[in-house]
């Protein structure tokens, strides 16, 4: 029986895609970063393994770990002492980077790209040398610099979270190029990971947000452990799946393969939308000398940030990370905004007292819809202050220096590890960004 011949379109659908083709070939550029990428893949390797360990306790990573303790391997989950199978110890990784909302983001595409894309390598490729896992990971952002502004705030606004896709494919690239894998098995593992993860907002502020991270992770270690035993995948899905969550058809986007992606440090842990909002609510309260409580504190920011924070009195830890009145409260009550600031009885005691009537909370459609500014104007005992912040901290333009974001590592692990034993991590971590973590 003659088989039929496949149509003008079928073969077309079926074409390598110029995306996933371009993508795929990173993994086989004999590429060195530059001093200063390395430096901030050193940087962003101490960021996102501080705040994972800081959230060891959370119900959410300890729900995983419980999940899949029976799943022996070789893989660590870091700061537990856990050896797992790969894809075990990537979910549970990936919740922890995610668990505290303390974790780093890339500002142009508003995605957590450490939660995916680190615990990934640490799964797959951690033991590896230390120029070999350099040059994956710079790989890999440069992945995430290319296709982010394919996932834009558009893809964001219909509740898609694009995080998870971006990562997965950060992942693959840098695993590929960590483990000198060919161009076709790292198209094979692009299409077979970004097949097998989607992340939504629909999630927020439940448990389960960060457990999608681990999710996606743990997919994506499946997607390249496939690859390299032989599964093939079309060559097209990169492009398909970037073009159905994406903004624009892709054959008219010119792709910027050069640099990249930049991450930038969190300095509170909450929902990333209000901390211009918290910087100036703790300027405005250093002005008034006090800490009583105000008569009026006015917070003008751009309407999304009601949007993306719905939780006026939140009932749980999860919650409270994305209230903005809560957020706000507890920053002007205690002058600083920790992770103590989210605690359990944190929460049971704003549930008791309710919104705080002299806090209102303004979206002003004069503000640029897409940008961080934030004004905050308070009245305290007759007397006005006021203060304004155009672009959070670490962004571009406005820079944390290294003090800030070893303070904010050591605050982090030292909830674990003595002085002594953190800085020797953090030390330990310039020479070889994930090699500390392969060993309980």
């Amino acid at each position: 029986m003659t088989q039929p011949t496949p149509s003008r379109s079928l073969q077309a659908a079926n074409a390598p895609g110029r995306l996933q083709q371009a993508l795929a070939q990173l993994a086989v550029e004999d590429t060195t970063p530059d001093v200063s990428v390395r430096a901030a893949i050193v940087r962003q390797v101490r960021d996102t393994f501080g705040v994972a360990f800081a959230a060891i306790p959370c119900p959410s990573v300890q729900t995983v770990l419980h999940a899949v303790r029976a799943e022996r391997g070789e893989a660590v989950a870091w700061g537990l002492g856990a050896r797992l199978s790969r894809p075990a110890a990537a979910l549970v990784n990936g919740t922890a980077v995610q668990a505290l909302e303390f974790d780093d983001i890339v500002p142009e595409s508003a995605v957590h790209l450490s939660s995916v894309l680190l615990p990934v390598m640490s799964a797959c490729a951690g033991d590896a040398p230390a120029d070999d896992v350099f040059a994956g990971i710079a790989a890999g952002l440069r992945a995430a610099c290319a296709v982010g502004p394919l996932l834009g705030r558009r893809t964001h606004a219909r509740g898609v979270q694009p995080t998870y896709t971006l990562g997965a494919i950060a992942g693959s690239v840098a695993v590929a190029r960590t483990l000198r894998l060919s161009a076709d098995q790292c198209s094979d593992a692009l299409a077979l990971a970004v097949s097998g993860v989607l992340g939504t907002r629909a999630q927020t502020g439940t448990p389960a947000k960060p457990v999608q991270s681990g999710l996606a992770a743990s997919a994506t270690v499946r997607a390249i452990e496939l690859a390299m035993a032989g599964s093939r995948a079309g060559g097209a899905v990169v492009d398909a799946v970037v073009s159905l969550l994406g903004e624009e058809p892709l054959d008219s986007v010119e792709l910027d393969l050069a640099e990249p992606a930049r991450s930038a440090v969190k300095l509170y842990p909450s929902c990333g939308a209000i901390h211009s909002a918290v910087e100036a609510l703790l300027e405005v309260r250093a002005q008034a000398g006090l800490s009583a409580t105000p008569d009026l504190v006015e917070v003008r920011v751009p309407p999304r940030v009601g949007r993306a924070m719905p939780f006026a009195v939140p009932a749980s830890a999860d919650e409270a990370r994305w209230s903005a009145s809560f957020t706000l409260a507890q920053a002007w009550r205690h002058g600083d905004l920790t992770i103590a600031r989210f605690s359990d009885a944190a929460v049971r005691e704003y549930q008791h007292l309710g919104r705080p009537d002299w806090l209102h909370i303004v979206g002003d459609d004069s503000l640029d819809p897409e940008g961080e500014q934030a004004i905050v104007r308070a009245e305290v005992d007759g007397a006005v202050f006021q203060a304004e912040v155009a672009q959070r901290l670490d962004y571009p333009g406005r820079p944390v220096d290294e003090a800030k974001v070893m303070e904010k590592f050591m605050n982090c692990v030292t909830r674990g590890l003595d002085v002594a034993a953190a800085l020797s991590l953090w030390t330990s971590l310039e020479e070889h960004p994930l090699l500390a973590f392969q060993h309980p």
